[in-house]
């Protein structure tokens, strides 16, 4: 969760592509939806400011809530991160800056 996949993008994708002469560092933006474009859109931008422009679909902007009981998964974390939904210590620190919770 906004590790190393985030890693891959900008290493593997961007970067990569960049140094082949495929794209112009000013041109570049991030576009997705659900995790690896939603979530990893509002993660990017966050982490980087490499990208020019960032549209997000439909993705996770906020895990505390998205695992705390509004998702339609409920048994997601449980099945995927073996977590339970309701300790949202493991889930903040992947939330995109601007939608933490304080404390």
């Amino acid at each position: 969760m906004g590790g190393m996949d985030f890693r891959d993008i900008v290493r593997g994708g961007v970067e990569k592509v960049l140094s082949m002469g495929f794209a112009d560092r000013e041109h570049v933006y991030i576009t997705g939806g659900s995790y690896g474009g939603g979530f990893m859109t509002a993660w990017a931008v966050t982490q980087t400011d490499m990208f020019r422009a960032a549209v997000g679909l439909f993705g996770i902007s906020d895990w505390v809530s998205f695992h705390g009981g509004v998702s339609n998964l409920p048994l997601w974390d449980r099945i995927h991160y073996n977590q339970d939904p309701y300790e949202f210590d493991r889930f903040v620190k992947f939330s995109p800056p601007s939608t933490m919770r304080p404390g």
